[in-house]
């Protein structure tokens, strides 16, 4: 509510108070009902007549007036008291003895009553106009600001309304921003995936040869929408690699994986497991498991697998084969892991996803 309807509304119930308080007035009330509220006026006089010595003296005498109807009090009030006496109360002739002056006097002093009255009532009828006039001028200025506030209430309804449309608009185009940026970002990472990729079959290829570089891209193609074995059949295939592999190499071959591991950068891991990932199709929730990197550096270094495969296999979301060798490749990757450290890594997840390849793993380090 605006400040100046709040003042027009407190003015309105301050003029209907005004009224009430003129209507509850005994002449008010009169006003309102003669019948039930008659109003009268009763005068004390003291009348001197002189003129006449027979009737010589002072006549004491109280004049008294009553409107108890509408239509003699209609009439008072726009006549006369001495049209009311003469033509209401069809008193026409003052002298009614023999002592004239005092008669005179008598019928003057009744005249003056109903004067007296008519003057109070009507004095009564115009406060109670003025007051209802001041509710009426209140009630317009009510209405005016009323309609000014809600003409306020509708221009700022339109500009909430149409803030809300620019709102809406915007956000739609942020939306549309925000989605070609979506799309940029995925072509972009998509890029960078295939980027990535190819350079890590060109290191491996630099680093351990061609048939290396030809292993892990036939595993990375195998892997695309299979599924992983189980950790014990996985267990199954890789010890006998594990077995070969313990008679041409010794624990110091072991240890030297092993520190090279503890080198892993968890931060690159993780930014090469999300391209690799995308590389290979993998559409799963992609987080950082550096946790496995550690179980893998231990197990190289125990001889002991079986905790490694558990971790890996929690790491391949619905089983996915693509998770698993896309974890590997981002742990091989810039990691001084070396020919041998490559292979039980290639085999270790071969074992996972399809042990036939532990086979050309053997080939590659003459095992």
């Amino acid at each position: 509510m605006t400040e100046s309807l709040k003042t027009a509304r407190n003015a309105l119930t301050r003029a209907e108070q005004q009224l009430t308080q003129q209507k509850n007035t005994p002449d008010g009330k009169t006003i309102v009902s003669p019948e039930k509220f008659p109003g009268r006026s009763s005068t004390n006089h003291s009348i001197v007549v002189s003129g006449d010595p027979r009737f010589a003296g002072t006549i004491k005498i109280t004049t008294s007036a009553v409107i108890d109807n509408r239509a003699n009090l209609n009439y008072l009030l726009t006549h006369s008291g001495l049209d009311y006496k003469r033509n209401i109360l069809n008193d026409r002739n003052p002298v009614v003895t023999e002592d004239v002056e005092g008669d005179k006097k008598i019928y003057n002093a009744e005249v003056a009553g109903w004067d007296k009255l008519r003057q109070r009532l009507l004095d009564a009828r115009n406060k109670i106009t003025s007051a209802e006039s001041a509710i009426n001028s209140a009630r317009n200025n009510v209405s005016a600001r009323t309609n000014e506030q809600k003409h306020a209430n509708d221009a700022l309804n339109a500009l909430l309304k149409e803030k809300e449309n620019i709102r809406s608009q915007l956000a739609d185009i942020n939306q549309k921003i925000a989605e070609e940026k979506r799309k940029r970002d995925e072509i972009n990472m998509v890029k960078d995936a295939i980027k990535l990729t190819s350079d890590f079959y060109r290191t491996i290829y630099d680093e351990f040869g061609k048939q290396a570089s030809e292993l892990a891209k036939e595993l990375a193609s195998v892997s695309q929408g299979k599924q992983i074995k189980s950790v014990d059949d996985a267990l199954n295939a890789f010890d006998k690699f594990r077995n070969n592999l313990n008679k041409k190499y010794s624990i110091q071959d072991r240890m030297a994986i092993s520190k090279a591991l503890e080198a892993i950068n968890q931060v690159h891991m993780a930014e090469n497991f999300k391209l690799f990932s995308k590389a290979f199709g993998f559409t799963g929730k992609v987080i950082d498991r550096y946790d496995v990197a550690v179980e893998l550096q231990k197990a190289v270094k125990t001889d002991n697998w079986r905790p490694f495969f558990v971790k890996l296999e929690s790491l391949a979301a619905g089983r996915a084969a693509s998770a698993v060798t896309a974890w590997t490749f981002s742990v091989m990757l810039g990691t001084p892991v070396g020919i041998l450290g490559f292979a039980i890594i290639m085999a270790a997840v071969s074992a996972l996803v399809n042990d036939k390849f532990i086979e050309q793993v053997n080939k590659l380090i003459g095992i």
